[in-house]
Protein backbone atom coordinates (compact mmCIF):
# COMPACT_ATOMS: atom_id res chain seq x y z
CA UNK A 1 0.00 0.00 0.00
CA UNK A 2 1.07 3.66 -0.95
CA UNK A 3 1.67 5.57 2.14
CA UNK A 4 0.36 9.01 2.51
CA UNK A 5 3.39 11.02 3.35
CA UNK A 6 4.87 10.21 -0.05
CA UNK A 7 1.64 11.33 -2.27
CA UNK A 8 3.18 14.83 -1.50
CA UNK A 9 -0.36 16.20 0.08
CA UNK A 10 -2.28 17.29 3.48
CA UNK A 11 -5.70 17.27 4.12
CA UNK A 12 -6.41 20.61 6.30
CA UNK A 13 -9.65 21.45 7.92
CA UNK A 14 -10.68 24.93 6.45
CA UNK A 15 -8.86 27.23 4.67
CA UNK A 16 -9.82 31.32 3.01
CA UNK A 17 -12.70 29.27 0.98
CA UNK A 18 -15.48 28.12 2.41
CA UNK A 19 -15.27 24.53 3.14
CA UNK A 20 -15.00 22.02 5.91
CA UNK A 21 -11.88 20.42 4.27
CA UNK A 22 -9.77 20.42 1.74
CA UNK A 23 -6.54 18.87 0.14
CA UNK A 24 -3.63 20.82 -0.45
CA UNK A 25 -1.06 18.45 -3.29
CA UNK A 26 1.78 19.69 -4.08
CA UNK A 27 2.25 20.74 -7.79
CA UNK A 28 4.95 17.87 -8.34
CA UNK A 29 3.04 15.65 -8.62
CA UNK A 30 1.52 13.54 -11.71
CA UNK A 31 -1.64 12.69 -12.56
CA UNK A 32 -1.63 9.00 -11.84
CA UNK A 33 -0.67 9.85 -8.25
CA UNK A 34 -2.87 11.90 -6.99
CA UNK A 35 -6.01 10.01 -8.85
CA UNK A 36 -4.95 7.54 -5.81
CA UNK A 37 -6.32 9.69 -3.73
CA UNK A 38 -8.98 8.25 -1.34
CA UNK A 39 -10.10 11.80 -0.21
CA UNK A 40 -10.13 12.85 -3.95
CA UNK A 41 -13.37 14.14 -5.05
CA UNK A 42 -15.08 11.61 -7.48
CA UNK A 43 -15.88 14.44 -10.04
CA UNK A 44 -11.91 14.80 -9.89
CA UNK A 45 -10.89 11.03 -10.35
CA UNK A 46 -13.61 10.78 -13.09
CA UNK A 47 -12.01 13.92 -14.92
CA UNK A 48 -8.62 12.56 -14.41
CA UNK A 49 -9.94 8.99 -16.05
CA UNK A 50 -11.35 10.87 -19.58
CA UNK A 51 -8.25 12.94 -19.55
CA UNK A 52 -5.63 10.90 -20.33
CA UNK A 53 -4.50 6.98 -20.67
CA UNK A 54 -2.11 6.00 -18.23
CA UNK A 55 1.17 6.60 -19.91
CA UNK A 56 0.36 10.68 -20.41
CA UNK A 57 -1.12 10.24 -16.51
CA UNK A 58 2.47 9.47 -15.47
CA UNK A 59 4.11 12.20 -17.93
CA UNK A 60 2.34 15.22 -16.84
CA UNK A 61 2.07 17.04 -13.47
CA UNK A 62 -0.50 19.28 -11.60
CA UNK A 63 2.04 22.39 -12.71
CA UNK A 64 2.43 21.07 -16.48
CA UNK A 65 -1.71 21.07 -16.91
CA UNK A 66 -2.38 24.33 -14.77
CA UNK A 67 0.35 26.30 -17.11
CA UNK A 68 -1.15 24.17 -20.04
CA UNK A 69 -4.36 23.77 -19.09
CA UNK A 70 -4.92 21.63 -22.82
CA UNK A 71 -3.25 18.81 -21.34
CA UNK A 72 -5.86 17.98 -19.49
CA UNK A 73 -9.18 20.14 -19.73
CA UNK A 74 -10.94 17.81 -18.49
CA UNK A 75 -9.09 17.80 -15.19
CA UNK A 76 -9.31 21.53 -15.14
CA UNK A 77 -12.43 21.83 -15.88
CA UNK A 78 -13.58 20.13 -12.77
CA UNK A 79 -11.20 21.72 -10.64
CA UNK A 80 -12.66 25.15 -11.74
CA UNK A 81 -16.10 24.08 -10.47
CA UNK A 82 -14.80 23.29 -7.46
CA UNK A 83 -13.41 26.00 -6.71
CA UNK A 84 -9.73 25.26 -6.19
CA UNK A 85 -6.99 27.87 -5.56
CA UNK A 86 -3.29 27.50 -6.14
CA UNK A 87 -0.67 28.59 -3.46
CA UNK A 88 2.54 30.49 -4.51
CA UNK A 89 6.10 29.94 -2.62
CA UNK A 90 5.34 33.01 -1.11
CA UNK A 91 2.56 31.77 0.60
CA UNK A 92 -0.21 33.50 -1.00
CA UNK A 93 -3.00 31.60 -2.33
CA UNK A 94 -5.63 33.17 -5.27
CA UNK A 95 -8.43 31.46 -7.29
CA UNK A 96 -7.46 29.18 -10.19
CA UNK A 97 -9.78 30.70 -12.10
CA UNK A 98 -7.90 34.12 -11.61
CA UNK A 99 -4.21 32.04 -12.35
CA UNK A 100 -5.94 30.96 -15.81
CA UNK A 101 -7.11 34.46 -16.74
CA UNK A 102 -3.61 35.48 -15.91
CA UNK A 103 -5.32 37.85 -13.55
CA UNK A 104 -2.57 36.64 -10.83
CA UNK A 105 0.64 35.55 -11.05
CA UNK A 106 3.22 35.66 -7.52
CA UNK A 107 6.00 33.45 -8.54
CA UNK A 108 6.41 29.55 -8.43
CA UNK A 109 3.72 27.37 -7.75
CA UNK A 110 4.11 24.89 -4.64
CA UNK A 111 0.75 23.46 -4.15
CA UNK A 112 -2.81 23.16 -5.27
CA UNK A 113 -5.75 23.89 -2.62
CA UNK A 114 -8.86 21.47 -3.66
CA UNK A 115 -12.11 21.72 -1.29
CA UNK A 116 -13.65 18.60 -1.14
CA UNK A 117 -16.37 16.65 1.22
CA UNK A 118 -18.59 19.53 2.18
CA UNK A 119 -21.60 18.22 3.58
CA UNK A 120 -23.71 20.12 1.29
CA UNK A 121 -21.66 19.51 -1.37
CA UNK A 122 -23.38 17.89 -4.57
CA UNK A 123 -21.14 17.61 -7.76
CA UNK A 124 -22.17 16.09 -11.42
CA UNK A 125 -20.64 15.70 -14.95
CA UNK A 126 -21.96 14.87 -18.45
CA UNK A 127 -20.08 15.12 -21.74
CA UNK A 128 -20.69 14.12 -25.40
CA UNK A 129 -17.93 12.52 -27.86
CA UNK A 130 -18.32 10.51 -30.85
CA UNK A 131 -16.56 7.67 -29.48
CA UNK A 132 -16.27 6.51 -25.38
CA UNK A 133 -12.75 6.39 -25.99
CA UNK A 134 -12.46 10.36 -28.21
CA UNK A 135 -11.81 13.13 -26.39
CA UNK A 136 -14.78 15.08 -25.41
CA UNK A 137 -16.57 17.59 -27.57
CA UNK A 138 -18.07 19.41 -24.71
CA UNK A 139 -18.28 18.73 -21.20
CA UNK A 140 -20.11 20.32 -18.25
CA UNK A 141 -19.15 19.96 -15.01
CA UNK A 142 -21.35 21.66 -11.91
CA UNK A 143 -20.61 22.04 -8.29
CA UNK A 144 -23.41 22.86 -5.27
CA UNK A 145 -23.42 23.85 -2.17
CA UNK A 146 -27.12 23.31 -0.60
CA UNK A 147 -28.24 23.71 2.63
CA UNK A 148 -32.15 22.72 2.72
CA UNK A 149 -32.40 22.30 -0.98
CA UNK A 150 -31.32 26.44 -1.69
CA UNK A 151 -27.81 27.01 -3.67
CA UNK A 152 -25.85 28.57 -1.10
CA UNK A 153 -22.63 28.51 -4.20
CA UNK A 154 -22.71 27.05 -7.67
CA UNK A 155 -20.09 26.99 -10.02
CA UNK A 156 -20.48 25.50 -13.85
CA UNK A 157 -17.03 24.88 -16.12
CA UNK A 158 -17.06 23.87 -19.55
CA UNK A 159 -15.10 22.64 -22.02
CA UNK A 160 -15.08 22.63 -25.81
CA UNK A 161 -17.83 25.68 -25.50
CA UNK A 162 -15.58 28.87 -25.79
CA UNK A 163 -12.09 29.67 -26.75
CA UNK A 164 -9.87 29.02 -23.86
CA UNK A 165 -9.78 24.87 -22.94
CA UNK A 166 -11.94 25.45 -19.53
CA UNK A 167 -14.12 28.11 -18.47
CA UNK A 168 -16.27 29.00 -15.34
CA UNK A 169 -19.52 30.19 -16.60
CA UNK A 170 -21.33 33.14 -15.15
CA UNK A 171 -24.56 31.55 -15.82
CA UNK A 172 -23.92 30.06 -11.98
CA UNK A 173 -24.37 32.57 -10.09
CA UNK A 174 -28.05 33.00 -11.04
CA UNK A 175 -28.46 30.17 -9.09
CA UNK A 176 -27.21 31.67 -5.90
CA UNK A 177 -29.83 31.88 -2.79
CA UNK A 178 -32.61 30.31 -5.03
CA UNK A 179 -34.49 26.51 -4.03
CA UNK A 180 -32.58 23.87 -6.76
CA UNK A 181 -35.55 22.12 -8.39
CA UNK A 182 -36.05 21.42 -12.03
CA UNK A 183 -37.43 25.05 -13.22
CA UNK A 184 -33.91 26.22 -12.19
CA UNK A 185 -32.09 23.71 -13.83
CA UNK A 186 -33.90 24.63 -17.24
CA UNK A 187 -33.52 28.06 -16.78
CA UNK A 188 -29.78 27.78 -16.11
CA UNK A 189 -29.20 25.29 -19.72
CA UNK A 190 -30.78 28.50 -21.12
CA UNK A 191 -28.75 30.59 -19.93
CA UNK A 192 -25.89 28.65 -20.91
CA UNK A 193 -26.85 28.34 -24.51
CA UNK A 194 -27.02 32.16 -24.46
CA UNK A 195 -23.64 32.38 -23.01
CA UNK A 196 -21.35 30.80 -24.53
CA UNK A 197 -18.94 31.43 -27.35
CA UNK A 198 -17.25 28.66 -29.07
CA UNK A 199 -15.11 28.03 -31.73
CA UNK A 200 -15.89 25.99 -34.74
CA UNK A 201 -13.91 22.79 -35.50
CA UNK A 202 -14.07 19.59 -37.44
CA UNK A 203 -15.48 18.25 -34.37
CA UNK A 204 -18.38 20.55 -34.34
CA UNK A 205 -20.03 23.99 -35.42
CA UNK A 206 -20.92 26.90 -33.17
CA UNK A 207 -24.48 26.33 -32.72
CA UNK A 208 -23.83 22.43 -32.42
CA UNK A 209 -21.48 22.94 -29.48
CA UNK A 210 -24.17 25.94 -28.02
CA UNK A 211 -26.60 23.47 -27.36
CA UNK A 212 -24.41 20.87 -26.39
CA UNK A 213 -23.49 23.27 -23.88
CA UNK A 214 -26.88 23.76 -22.48
CA UNK A 215 -27.68 19.61 -22.17
CA UNK A 216 -24.73 18.85 -20.50
CA UNK A 217 -24.78 21.62 -18.66
CA UNK A 218 -28.72 20.48 -17.54
CA UNK A 219 -27.45 16.85 -17.77
CA UNK A 220 -24.50 18.14 -14.76
CA UNK A 221 -27.25 20.03 -12.86
CA UNK A 222 -29.81 16.82 -12.95
CA UNK A 223 -26.56 14.36 -11.49
CA UNK A 224 -26.16 17.25 -8.68
CA UNK A 225 -30.19 16.97 -7.99
CA UNK A 226 -29.65 12.90 -7.78
CA UNK A 227 -26.88 13.41 -5.30
CA UNK A 228 -28.30 15.89 -3.26
CA UNK A 229 -31.54 13.76 -2.22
Amino acid sequence: MVKKKRLGFKVIQGSSMECEKCLEIGVDQLLETVQLMDELPEVLRSAINDDKVWQKRNENSIEKTLLSPGLASQWVAALLALGACVVFESGIEAPLSDFLLRRVNEGKLISLSVPCNGSGMVYGSSMVRVLPTDEPIVASYAVLDLKDSVVKSARIALTGASREQAKLVDAAEKMVGRKFDGTLIEEIALAVVEEVSPKEDYRGGIEYRREMAGLMTKRALEMCMKGAK
